[in-house]
Parts: C-alpha cells; sequence; structure tokens
C-alpha cells in the first residue's frame, strides 16, 4: 500500500500496489482473486473509493542489497518518475546507461532499488515511455542518497542520461507490504 507524501495533484489518497514475481504468478493470482476474493473485494470497497485499476509490466534494474539491518520491515519509501525516451535513441541506450549508473552509485555508497514499469492496460496518462521506480529503506536512506547527488554525483548522472531520457519530477509515497504472495507454481 502507498500514499502520497511528496507530490502536486494527488489523483489518490491510497495506491494498492500488487506484485507478482513473474506473468505466470501474476495470472494465477488474479484468477484466484476473481473465483474466491468476493468478500474481500466488499470489505475493500466499503472502506475506500477506487476509480483506476492499471497494469504494468516491470524490470528490475537494481536490485537492492538488505544491508541486515530492515529484516522484518515492511515500511519503506517509493518513487515514481514518467519517462521517455529521447529522439535519436533507444531504450538499450537507456539501460547500458543505467547499468553504467548502478556499477558508479554502487562504488559511490547510493542505496536505492530501482525498476521500470511499462504500462499495459488501463493507465489513463500514458504519455511516456515508462515509470522509473525507486525504492529505499527510508527517508534517512533517501536523504544520504539525495546528499550524495548534491555532493556532485549529479554531473555523473548528467554525462549518462541528460541526452537519452527526460523523466519529470518524482512523486514519493510511503509504502508498506501488507501481505506476500505465498511463493507457489
Amino acid at each position: 500500500m502507498a500514499t502520497p507524501y511528496f507530490f502536486a495533484e494527488a489523483a489518490f489518497d491510497v495506491g494498492w500496489i500488487g506484485v507478482a514475481r513473474d506473468g505466470h504468478a501474476f495470472g494465477k493470482g488474479t484468477d484466484v482473486w476473481l473465483s474466491e476474493g468476493g468478500k474481500v473485494s466488499d470489505m475493500f470497497s466499503e472502506a475506500i473509493t477506487c476509480d483506476s485499476h492499471s497494469a504494468f509490466v516491470s524490470m528490475n534494474v537494481d536490485p537492492s542489497e538488505n544491508d541486515g539491518n530492515d529484516e522484518g520491515d515492511d515500511d519503506f519509501v517509493l518513487s515514481f518518475s514518467n519517462c521517455s525516451v529521447k529522439e535519436g535513441h533507444t531504450f538499450e541506450d537507456y539501460m547500458a546507461a543505467t547499468k553504467q549508473w548502478n556499477e558508479y552509485a554502487a562504488e559511490h555508497g547510493f542505496r536505492q532499488a530501482g525498476w521500470v514499469w511499462f504500462p499495459i492496460a488501463g493507465e489513463a496518462d500514458d504519455d511516456y515511455d515508462f515509470k522509473f521506480a525507486g525504492g529505499e529503506d527510508d527517508y534517512r536512506t533517501m536523504g544520504a542518497n539525495w546528499q550524495l547527488y548534491l555532493d556532485g554525483h549529479w554531473q555523473k548522472s548528467n554525462e549518462l542520461f541528460e541526452d537519452i531520457v527526460k523523466c519529470d519530477a518524482s512523486r514519493i509515497y510511503n509504502a508498506t507490504m501488507i501481505r506476500r504472495w505465498e511463493d507457489e507454481d
């Protein structure tokens, strides 16, 4: 579950984000929800209004490393930016730059996980190529990453990405893991 924290015009008060390890698990989970989730769905409808329902496929582009200090901690910070690849470049160019940035960032102490989300269905505002989603353990980690960036590492980021991709300002959410899917076939 995600609630907006830093945002402009919020399109929602609460976001329920379901994640599956792959398309097969997504399909199975959706079928189970549709056949067995009626009572829970009714309880959701009593508690919140849901004006949209969209699907994205995601790719992990920067796996997080658990530092051992947050085991069992299901609260984290999640950010989203809408991004488009600039004319004359490809998504592969973006991925090559991302790989270089991840190596650089790891060497310099940045701690963030990252995903690329592609809109598949139900997205009303899809005038972008993908969403970049970043995740950090907490605001202290996010603040430390921001400080590293301000201390001059923005130059490397600009060198790698400025000509390739354009992203809007991030929206940042307080996120909480509500439940984990069982790892079944």
